[in-house]
């Protein structure tokens, strides 16, 4: 019965950390593409990857060098479920940053009869989304903007939208805070009557702090984030910088939730490459996700 395996994928879908709405493949919105940002508990200050600027565009205007790629992918509840992404950043003209991101979200599960066997069909749905973003930055203020699109199929039906994230970024002394407005836009509107009215985004708003020590090669982070219909959400994390290409980080997520998840990650840097890898255990299953970032250009822009 595929209802039974649709209810079974959306209650995946709603165990996400910081999922919304988990009627349609929107709550992915909510999810981190940042592979280094996943390792740190899903908090978004505190780092300067390309990728933090899906949580917050005003990061893009953090990278270190004139320009950056990456491309991750995950592997999530026992591997029901998985994630593909790349984004890029480029400073065409300081103190201005570009980027372009993509990504997908896919979920397949075997279809099951009134009895409970397994059927040689499977429940597959999808959403892809992407947008172009733009971030300023004026001496130790950063502000940006994501314009994105997206579209979800689950079984014949499939929805489209289009949303604006806005944030910004202010560094003080050894403190960076951070604030973001996501997924502003109109209803995810079903091509069929089935949802009339579409169905709301997953509107999010999230605020920040990270906290460096130079000397002791490390960086504490913690984030306040609410998303509409949903209780808020706490998370934090750290980063240590064990040599000059090496890093280890983990975190805690969803603190105000009795399941909340730890997580692990490790970076290493080969000149102008970096490969990440992130773990974030649930009781569903963990997520596995790793990311290659491409870094060229002067450094320090």
């Amino acid at each position: 019965m595929r209802y039974r395996a649709l209810g079974i994928m959306v209650a995946g879908l709603a165990a996400m950390p910081a999922a919304a709405e988990v009627t349609t493949g929107a709550a992915f919105l909510n999810l981190p593409l940042s592979v280094r940002q996943t390792g740190m508990g899903g908090v978004a200050p505190g780092g300067q990857d390309v990728m933090r600027a899906w949580s917050n565009p005003a990061m893009l205007a953090g990278q270190r060098t004139r320009g950056e790629l990456a491309i991750d992918g995950a592997s999530m509840f026992g591997g029901h479920e998985s994630t593909l992404a790349a984004g890029a950043g480029w400073v065409p003209i300081s103190p201005w940053t570009i980027g372009i991101f993509a990504c997908a979200y896919t979920a397949s599960l075997p279809e099951v009869n009134g009895a409970g066997d397994r059927l040689d069909t499977s429940l597959d749905r999808s959403l892809t989304a992407g947008g172009i973003a733009g971030a300023f930055q004026s001496g130790r203020v950063r502000a940006g903007m994501l314009l994105k699109g997206m579209t979800d199929q689950v079984l014949a039906d499939r929805a489209s939208t289009v949303a604006i994230d806005v944030g910004w970024v202010a560094a003080l002394g050894p403190f960076e805070l951070g604030a973001a407005a996501r997924n502003l836009g109109l209803s995810l509107d079903r091509a069929t009557g089935a949802y009339a009215g579409g169905v709301e985004l997953p509107v999010e708003a999230r605020g920040g702090l990270a906290w460096r020590e130079p000397d002791w090669h490390l960086t504490v982070v913690a984030e306040f984030v609410q998303i509409r219909g949903r209780r808020a959400r706490t998370a934090a994390g750290a980063e240590w910088m064990t040599l000059d290409r090496f890093a280890l980080r983990t975190g805690f997520e969803d603190a105000e939730d009795i399941t909340g998840r730890f997580t692990l990650g490790l970076s290493a840097s080969f000149s102008d490459f970096g490969l990440d890898y992130a773990m974030a255990a649930h009781p569903i299953g963990p997520s596995h996700r790793l990311s290659l970032t491409y870094a060229f250009g002067p450094a320090g822009r």
